[in-house]
């Protein structure tokens, strides 16, 4: 839980850093990642997104324990199968893991929106799409 704390605090202070203007134009200005928004709500929207990556992250591999099946898996192991069944379902994962994070929801109703929060990715990409209206607004 403690690597939680410190990795959340590196991001957190490295989105609130103001990173220095270029000086090209007149019209530069330094600014950061977020200009407007508090850094504690930063921190806890990312604090809580790796909570649920990790509650998913174990949720997920229990999909592909199989207990129940213990021949099928002895069977499978000793002709060689089996990497190709772990190889199978990190692709899996990985394929998910894409496809949750583009935003192919705009015009989703909110049931469906609050649905597809229960992937990380999607609960992270429509807090920071709020994070980000309201970082507009206060422009």
């Amino acid at each position: 839980m403690c690597i939680y704390f410190v990795l959340t605090s590196i991001v957190t202070g490295l989105c609130m850093m103001i990173l220095p203007s270029s000086n090209v134009t007149r019209t530069s200005v330094s600014k950061a990642l977020f200009n407007y928004t508090h850094w504690t709500l930063i921190w806890t929207i990312l604090f809580i997104y790796s909570i649920e990556l990790s509650t998913f992250s174990v949720f997920f591999g229990q999909l592909f324990k199989r207990r129940k099946y213990s021949y099928l898996i002895e069977y499978v192991a000793c002709h060689g199968y089996i990497n190709i069944l772990a190889l199978l379902a990190k692709f899996l994962a990985f394929i998910l893991w894409v496809l949750t994070f583009i935003d192919f929801y705009p015009g989703a109703p909110i049931a469906i929106r609050y649905i597809m929060c229960l992937f990380p990715n999607t609960g992270l990409m429509f807090c920071l799409l709020v994070v980000q209206q309201y970082e507009r607004k206060s422009g």
